[in-house]
This record gives C-alpha cells, structure tokens and sequence, in this order.
C-alpha cells in the first residue's frame, strides 16, 4: 500500500505498509529513534505526516540548549489540507490542527519553555 492510502473511515494516512526499503535508521528497525512519524499519521496535503508532539519536542530542545533571551517565536505554523471524501472540510482540519498546536505550546510552556509567539499562516502565504 502505498504513502498516502486510505485507512480507517476512509482518512489518509502516511508511510509504506511494509519496512521493506526503508532506511537503515528507520524507527522499525531502531527502537532507540524517538523521533519517528507513526506510520498511520496523518497527511496534509502536501504529504507531510501531522507530528504535533514534534513541536513540543523542537521546543524544549531549543529551550533547553540555547534558553533564547528574548524568548521563543513559532514563525509560521500551520497545514493545509485537501478535500476528500469521508472527511471534514479543509476548514475545520485546519482549525482541529490549530488547537492541537495550542495545547502542545501550553503543556511547553507549562514545562517551563519560553513560548512568546506563534503566528499562523495567513491569506497572503506561498505567494511569494
């Protein structure tokens, strides 16, 4: 089955069905990589897997290893995502995926991550 399929309710999910060909430091064969994508993550609809923990992972790192004076600033944030049938409008995907970003930027901040901004796309994005 191939990236990008349909699995449960018809939602899209990421990664191949097998390890077959994947790389040598991929989480199915390296349990010690705690960073990999659940291979029935998400797709947005450029076919990147949703990771939201990666966010509050990315954060505490930058907080632990460099503690920026001024603070940390999320410069754009956001996914965008098609249509497709079985599932909600792009919409309110879109505004599921920002509430999720939320609640991960609160728990880092509450873990002591100096979170000062976060700005989400806007109208005028990818026209550059």
């Amino acid at each position: 089955e191939a990236a990008g399929a349909a699995g449960r309710g018809g939602k899209r999910f990421g990664g191949p069905a097998s390890a077959e060909g994947l790389p040598t430091n991929s989480y199915t064969s390296d349990e010690n990589y705690l960073t990999a994508i659940p291979m029935d993550a998400e797709l947005t609809a450029t076919g990147w897997p949703v990771a939201h923990y990666g966010l509050g992972k990315l954060l505490q790192h930058l907080q632990k290893t460099y503690a920026p004076k001024g603070g940390i600033i999320v410069t754009e944030g956001g996914a965008a995502f098609n249509e497709e049938s079985g599932q909600p409008p792009p919409e309110q995907r879109q505004a599921a995926y920002l509430k999720r970003q939320a609640l991960v930027l609160r728990r880092a901040i509450a873990e002591g991550v100096d979170v000062r901004g976060y700005f989400w796309w806007t109208l005028m994005d990818n026209f550059e």
